[in-house]
């Protein structure tokens, strides 16, 4: 069984991690994650985030990787403090096909048992709203009692 506070979140992105996306209002049945820090761990405004993403990425000395790359393990902490460890790491994925993304992590707002996938249907960003792979998500939670589809820690 998984314990402590930890989370998934799946989202889903068509292309490249960073490709800016068209910033639209959420539909009225639309449930998106805001982004809660824009603005103090990262750049709230998309010009500056764009820029800010670019340099580290241009400036990122990725290492070499023999064979097929299935995972990341990247910190995840304002970029001011881990873009340039980031870095080298999303750069891995420069000219690649992305079909999903999972990412796992630690929440920071609440505790709780087990993990919870959040069941909403977008996450926003300065750059666009990124959206959920709803489906997805229901069959993760439904593989393991201990996953479950909320939007605590989110």
């Amino acid at each position: 069984m998984v314990r402590g506070s930890i989370f998934l979140t799946i989202i889903v992105i068509g292309g490249l991690i960073m490709t800016l996306l068209e910033n639209e209002s959420p539909a009225q049945d639309e449930k998106i994650r805001y982004a809660g820090v824009a603005g103090s761990f990262y750049p709230g405004d998309s010009t500056k985030l764009s820029q800010s993403v670019g340099k580290l990425l241009n400036e990122a000395k990725p290492p070499v990787i023999e064979g097929r790359l299935i995972g990341l393990i990247s910190p995840h902490a304002g970029y001011v403090y881990s873009g340039h460890v980031a870095a080298p790491a999303y750069h891995l994925l420069k000219d690649k096909s992305i079909e999903r993304v999972v990412v796992i992590s630690p929440s920071h707002i609440v505790a709780f048992e087990g993990a919870s996938v959040y069941n909403g249907t977008g996450y926003q960003t300065p750059l666009g709203t990124i959206p959920v792979d709803q489906n997805f998500c229901k069959q993760l939670a439904d593989q393991h009692p201990a996953i479950a589809l909320s939007d605590q820690g989110h």
